[in-house]
């Protein structure tokens, strides 16, 4: 695999690959955030800080509320 092989990500849709299952197992670790998909491999964005602090601020006032 190599960077060729890598589409294009549009402003919203992460980078796809396409390889077969077997050649994902082999690509694929622990710290990959990816999901193998009908012969693609869609690489997954970490969470941005700000969206994490917001979900834990709405957790706390659902929490709160219950």
């Amino acid at each position: 695999m190599t960077t060729r092989d890598i589409q294009p990500a549009t402003s919203h849709a992460p980078p796809r690959l396409q390889m077969s299952y077997e050649e994902y197992h082999v690509w694929v670790d622990e710290d990959t955030h990816a999901e193998w998909a009908d012969g693609e491999v869609i690489v997954l964005m970490p969470p941005f800080a700000i969206h994490q602090t917001l979900l834990n601020f709405l957790n706390r006032l659902l929490t709160e509320y219950v």
